[in-house]
């Protein structure tokens, strides 16, 4: 069936794509930036209504998903990409913006976006919700954040890469891009090596 035949008889596709590459308290990220463009170019391609946003500081980050909740309202599927730097503390997850710096555990809800608060938001509009999270990079500003945590190991306060999410929905997908407590590879080709992986197959 050619693709355009199958774009047409679908329902209502969008997608946000985030990509933070130029991190204020931390060094540049190579490949969000241009992570985020591939992915955007070839979620266009196979009928998805995209917004791409580059360094997103916690505002830019905030109005962007609020936007994206209201674009999900009644759609057969909703995509949220984001390349850049997450962690996990205590067991949730958190979506790092920009301009977080850090410096506490009490600046959290401050700084970062909870990653379940995300997708529950998405599942609450759309029929199908998918997430991407190229975010499991090695992240300066995990290792800061764990030694202001005086008295606690690194285990029990902000251990590697990302914690398993529980997901009720069964229409609901999220995808890390390495496996639970470990990091990913920001890569040193044009883009991640999940990414580049994505990106050879999304469209099929």
């Amino acid at each position: 069936v050619p693709r355009e035949a199958v774009t047409t008889r679908a329902g209502k596709r969008v997608a946000l794509v985030v990509g933070i590459s130029d991190y204020t308290y931390s060094p540049r990220l190579t490949n969000p930036g241009n992570d985020a463009r591939g992915i955007s170019a070839s979620l266009a391609r196979v009928g998805f209504d995209v917004t791409t946003v580059l360094d997103a500081d916690l505002e830019a980050l905030t109005a962007s998903l609020e936007a994206f909740y209201r674009a999900a309202e009644g759609a057969e599927a909703a995509l949220f990409y984001f390349a850049g730097h997450a962690l996990q503390v205590r067991g949730t997850n958190y979506l790092v913006p920009r301009n977080a710096q850090l410096r506490s555990e009490t600046r959290l809800p401050q700084e970062t976006l909870p990653l379940q608060r995300v997708v529950e938001a998405i599942e609450e509009r759309a029929k199908i919700t998918l997430t991407f999270l190229d975010a499991c990079r090695d992240n300066p500003l995990a290792d800061a954040l764990q030694r202001a945590i005086a008295g606690r190991d690194r285990s029990a306060a902000v251990p590697l890469g990302l914690a398993p999410m529980a997901i009720r929905n069964p229409d609901t997908l999220v995808v890390f891009a390495a496996a639970p407590g470990r990091t990913a590879s920001d890569g040193d080709a044009a883009h991640s090596p999940f990414t580049a992986a994505m990106l050879r197959h999304i469209e099929t």
